[in-house]
């Protein structure tokens, strides 16, 4: 009888003091409640089961931040900004390389109180996947499902643990990775046209024909950039064998820099974008914000 009087009776959600039954609330770490509703102004990528409400709290709080700033930098650029993609209908991503961020779309996602985006430097790596379909031998496709995985670097991943301080100012709080479904029933993998856009982000080959080709020619993006650094570097010293010594520690400085692009597939040129959007937005960074 104690399970089912558990179950059936009304609890009074933490946030807002309303009575609410088993099927609209949730159940915190400290063994509190929330209603459905205040649930709404979390991430649909936070597991609010996991946390304290103190840590709710903090990240409703978080979320009201994120909703400002995806209307004052994202919802305010120009729609050429903004590759906007959906497949099946309701899953999809929006990128603006402006600002280094991006917004993951899902039926989730809509449903929520508060906007929020996301950091190209958080990006760990991103992979093709494909569903097998269990129907093949009755003449059904390959795949039931293929799309994009986009794995983040996140503070929750159990082998982020040991991670030092500086790498950890690159994850993310909670969100671990993201599954966008591109096609169904199919026979051949398909990331969709986001895949060619964190290609393009992170200055790895091109997979359309005219980049392929072009990428013959010119080398991709990545080793243009290691190009680059390299010949900054020579640049250098041939400035410091001249004795000028301001002008080699100038190169010098601009090959470091290139270098770091070229080392971290670009994350640090977009490290540098995204902290000058979240610092002009409210005077610090999105992860200062939450180690206070």
């Amino acid at each position: 009888m104690g399970l089912f009087s558990n179950l059936f009776s009304k609890q009074a959600c933490s946030l807002c003091n309303t009575e609410v039954g088993a099927l609209n609330r949730t159940k915190l770490k400290d063994g509190l409640y929330i209603c459905k509703t205040c649930k709404k102004d979390t991430s649909a990528f936070f597991k609010a089961e996991n946390y304290t409400l103190n840590q709710v709290q903090k990240h409703i709080e978080y979320m009201e931040k994120q909703d400002e700033l995806y209307d004052k930098e994202f919802s305010s650029l120009p729609k050429d900004k903004i590759d906007r993609i959906v497949h099946l209908g309701s899953y999809g991503i929006a990128f603006a390389d402006d600002i280094a961020m991006f917004e993951i779309i899902t039926p989730e996602t809509s449903k929520r109180s508060h906007k929020e985006l996301f950091r190209y430097d958080q990006i760990k790596d991103f992979e093709v996947y494909g569903k097998e379909n269990i129907n093949t031998q009755s003449g059904g496709k390959k795949y039931s499902e293929t799309g994009i995985r986009i794995l983040m670097n996140c503070a929750n991943d159990i082998s982020n643990i040991s991670s030092s301080k500086d790498a950890k100012k690159f994850m993310h709080p909670y969100a671990c990775e993201f599954i966008i479904p591109v096609s169904r029933n199919v026979d051949s993998k398909d990331g969709g046209l986001a895949k060619h856009h964190l290609n393009r982000i992170f200055g790895r080959p091109e997979e359309t024909l005219v980049g392929s080709i072009k990428e013959k020619f010119t080398g991709t993006k990545h080793q243009q950039t290691g190009g680059k650094a390299a010949k900054e570097a020579a640049s250098a010293l041939g400035s410091l064998i001249k004795g000028d010594k301001e002008k080699a520690k100038e190169k010098l400085n601009s090959a470091i820099e290139t270098g770091l692009e070229y080392a971290t597939e670009n994350r640090s040129k977009y490290t540098k974008i995204a902290d000058k959007v979240e610092k002009d937005f409210m005077g610090e960074t999105f992860r200062e914000f939450l180690e206070k």
